[in-house]
């Protein structure tokens, strides 16, 4: 190789590093500003929201949420969603911040952001027309937040704000499961509202009673003792009931079944195991527990006889409210 040809390869190389050089440099400029700024030029009216759509990359099939009477989770059969936890998300976005990182379309997928990695969440009003589309990234190295983008433009902010949080996600960009949005409470009343309860477990019937004390010739509904009346009369565990109560009183479904789904299929049609609860006002409250679901969440089927609620219960909150006869009696 003559020394012309060392020459020009030695001027190319330095040309690459210059260009290498001063691409780096106008990244880490670019990643590097530090201006606060809204993300969305005008806030909006949380009242004015009718739709959310929550999906991850190019995926249209996401998360759908739609208010109509009430929130429901479109993409779950419809089911009543949590309204807190709706309200929340809104909430949070409107008048969302961070610090300015870059504007540059090309170094997008450094953030996490307009990749196949992203959630986006869109907003819309009662005519379906889009109010704001939010894009959320990865998380920086060693740090904190979030990356964000409006999706209507290139900027990209890092927030410190829980968006991902706010849709049930704490180990990054996923899509949500739909059960963070869910209205999966079993069951409301308060524990002076119940006065009998009683447990189908095959063929075994245990009744429990409240007994209470009087004052005055007055009853006292704020004092209690429990009684089983069936199969046998003898007083009950208090603390054993109570611990019943308070397992039923806050329950919680894991998920939502099709309720289309066929009743005998899943055991629920003749139902092995059956609760029922009488109130003070003379309504009742019955759940009925089926099959074991196969897949996750693991749990079983179970409904309040509502032709349109199937709930998937995990097996703990189950074994906490079916007690066994000898589970109930005092020590």
């Amino acid at each position: 190789m003559n020394k012309k040809t060392i020459i020009i390869l030695l001027v190319v190389l330095a040309l690459l590093v210059i260009a290498s050089l001063t691409q780096k440099e106008s990244h880490r400029n670019a990643v590097t500003q530090k201006d606060n700024a809204a993300l969305f030029a005008t806030e909006f009216d949380a009242a004015n929201i009718s739709r959310i759509v929550i999906t991850q990359g190019t995926d249209t099939t996401g998360l759908v949420l739609d208010k109509l009477e009430q929130w429901v989770v479109r993409s779950r059969f419809g089911y009543t969603a949590d309204e807190n936890n709706i309200y929340e998300l809104l909430n949070m976005l409107n008048g969302l911040d961070g610090q300015f990182r870059s504007d540059k379309e090309q170094i997008l997928s450094d953030y996490g952001l307009g990749n196949s990695e992203a959630v986006t969440v869109s907003l819309f009003d009662s005519d379906f027309n889009e109010v704001v589309s939010l894009e959320v990234g990865k998380t920086p190295a060693g740090g904190t937040g979030h990356f964000i983008r409006n999706t209507a433009d290139n900027k990209v902010y890092l927030t410190n704000t829980g968006v991902l949080a706010k849709m049930g996600l704490f180990s990054g960009p996923e899509l949500p499961n739909h059960a963070f949005f869910l209205d999966t409470k079993v069951f409301s009343t308060t524990r002076e509202d119940v006065r009998a309860i009683t447990l189908y477990q095959g063929n075994e019937i245990i009744d429990l009673e409240k007994r209470y004390a009087e004052v005055d010739s007055m009853i006292d509904y704020s004092t209690w003792d429990w009684e089983i009346t069936k199969p046998e009369k003898t007083m009950a565990s208090n603390a054993a009931v109570d611990q019943l109560l308070n397992s039923l009183l806050s329950i919680k479904a894991a998920d939502m079944a099709d309720p289309a789904i066929d009743m005998e299929k899943v055991g629920l049609w003749k139902a092995a195991k059956r609760l029922e609860v009488k109130l003070a006002d003379g309504s009742t409250f019955e759940l009925r527990v089926g099959n074991k679901h196969e897949g996750e969440p693991s749990g079983y089927y179970a409904d309040n006889g509502n032709p349109n609620t199937r709930w998937i219960i995990i097996d703990t909150k189950i074994d906490q409210i079916f007690k066994s006869l000898e589970d109930l009696l005092p020590e």
